[in-house]
């Protein structure tokens, strides 16, 4: 890393590095993640996430939101700490869990929390994706282009070159998409 991000407390981003967005000027960590902009909002904001666009967005961060995990986002979490073992076996990476919200060290508003930092291994961050059957088509030709851009702010926000995805793909096709940073 070569600045690096600043790890906030796991709960939201870490109030005193945004405190100036709010109007009190001591918000809670609940409360500082409505004026963040995380790295699973990107593509979102710009509409290139199948899933949510920037209204959700909106109502996310106003805390307005009546989405709930449905069963492919519990089985995903469930089974990342079975394909990031997939990922050190494959690849010799000595991971450890992201340990929650980090926050860009120049742009407060800049957050990102990744799933695992490799210790010793091939990128500093790998992030686990378990992709559904339904789903595979949008990974034929690799990364679909929303985990491509959550790779590369996880990059700005965390101080890193390469983000690793790990993805098992209908249960059984294991993939690494390694993505690079590009400042455009």
């Amino acid at each position: 890393m070569r600045g690096g991000a600043t790890l906030c407390d796991g709960t939201g981003v870490n109030p005193t590095a945004v405190s100036s967005l709010t109007s009190e000027g001591n918000a809670s960590p609940q409360s500082c993640i409505f004026c963040a902009i995380g790295s699973s909002d990107i593509a979102a904001l710009v509409d290139l996430d199948p899933f949510r666009g920037p209204t959700d967005v909106w109502l996310d961060k106003m805390g307005l939101s009546v989405r709930r995990e449905n069963v492919a986002q519990w089985t995903g979490h469930k089974l990342e700490p079975v394909i990031a073992a997939m990922y050190a076996e494959k690849t010799g990476a000595e991971l450890v869990p992201g340990g929650g919200t980090e926050r860009h060290p120049d742009i407060a508003w800049a957050v990102a929390t990744v799933d695992f930092r490799a210790t010793i291994g091939p990128a500093p961050v790998v992030e686990i994706k378990n992709v559904g059957a339904w789903a595979l088509r949008h990974w034929y030709s690799g990364a679909p282009v929303e985990k491509v851009l959550q790779a590369q702010w996880q990059m700005m926000v965390c101080d890193v070159e390469r983000v690793h995805i790990a993805a098992l793909i209908g249960g059984t096709d294991f993939r690494i998409h390694p993505v690079e940073r590009d400042e455009e």
